[in-house]
């Protein structure tokens, strides 16, 4: 049985040229030069040199602000333990245009300018790799992507699908890991234990960084969390209702690790996300059902300079996902399906010259 329908996002093509930058982590470089987005104050930049930080979301390399194409708002980690946000969800509310809400199956998905946008109309990148689910093409949100993990948030609120492909239509979420960066050496713990009435939440997140000369990194990032989404009384749009304490757990796992030799790069990543609910869409499920979201990404990507302002990027990619997956046959909303991609592809990229690249 079928979540919910399927729908074809559409393509738009274009995208306005504006900047929005926030945030705050040693300044290189001068204006007019391009200044690296890892281990930067951002926060002791001049604006010519705030326009010249380099970011990845708007195109396929890492551009300046200044002549990157598109509505762009960058949260570094500063900002982001500033805030005191746990979750995603927390931190793109404080954006423009991003709003939450349940979808079926006690699913939250998310909204961009009024527009529900959870099924294929947003992309979600975790290291560059695509995070959304193959079958359907949505992002369950909530608890999803552990905090303590990202270093950085590139958000483009706009169309990109001519970059990203289809689900970039309404916008392109980039998270950047510490296990990306390496912007941290050596290991790093953090936990967390919180409760309410009737619900609590532990986590721990684990993540390590070593490098050996310059030609040899690994970065690893390992989160775990157990908790419950709410406590509250959940009522469906047919007005059916139940009491969500003890019937809404949620249990992310993330396994991400990196290592790059030279110019290879290869990435494992292995998204576990269980959700348990009683809302069967069109009604109210006589037990809890567990549903889960699983994704394992392995990606090799090689980048090859063959000459000044000329450089090769051949990548690998193979992707397996069971999204919406309840096992138990007696469920009224049994589903179990697999979803197997395999890409390749090669991109050339030449600097004709300082303000045209092909």
């Amino acid at each position: 049985m079928d979540p919910f329908p399927r729908s074809r996002p559409r393509r738009l093509f274009g995208a306005l040229i504006a900047l929005a930058l926030a945030g705050g982590a040693g300044a290189r470089g001068g204006p007019g030069a391009a200044v690296p987005n890892d281990d930067v104050d951002l926060r002791g930049l001049t604006i010519e040199e705030l326009l010249e930080v380099e970011i990845e979301v708007a195109s396929k390399r890492a551009r300046p602000l200044r002549i990157s194409p598109g509505i762009v708002t960058v949260l570094d980690r500063d900002e982001i333990l500033a805030s005191g946000a746990r979750d995603l969800i927390d931190l793109l509310r404080t954006l423009p245009a991003f709003g939450f809400a349940a979808d079926v199956e006690g699913v939250v998905g998310i909204g961009v300018r009024g527009v529900w946008a959870h099924e294929g109309k947003v992309l979600l990148l975790l290291d560059g790799q695509e995070m959304n689910e193959r079958m359907f093409s949505t992002i369950p949100f909530g608890r999803h992507f552990p905090i303590e993990q990202i270093e950085r948030i590139e958000v483009m609120r706009g169309p990109g699908s001519v970059i990203h492909g289809g689900y970039a239509e309404l916008a392109v979420i980039n998270v950047i890991t510490a296990s990306a960066t390496g912007a941290r050496e050596g290991a790093r713990v953090a936990g967390r234990v919180g409760s309410m009435d009737s619900a609590s939440e532990q986590s721990i997140d684990l993540s390590a960084h070593r490098s050996w000369g310059g030609n040899l990194e690994l970065s690893a990032g390992i989160s775990a969390l157990r908790g419950l989404r709410s406590d509250r009384t959940y009522t469906d749009f047919a007005g059916s209702s139940f009491a969500m304490a003890g019937r809404s757990d949620l249990q992310p796992t993330l396994v991400n690790i990196g290592l790059r030799w030279r110019e290879l790069r290869l990435r494992a990543i292995h998204d576990h996300y269980r959700t348990e609910t009683r809302d069967g869409d069109d009604l109210v499920l006589p037990r809890a059902d567990r549903m889960d979201f699983d994704t394992t990404i392995l990606d090799a990507q090689l980048d090859l300079e063959l000459s000044d302002g000329l450089r090769l990027q051949p990548r690998l990619n193979f992707k397996r996902q069971r999204p919406w997956r309840v096992v138990d046959p007696t469920s009224p909303i049994a589903y179990d399906n697999t979803v197997d991609r395999y890409s390749g592809g090669l991109t050339t990229y030449a600097d004709l010259s300082k303000r045209a690249q092909l």
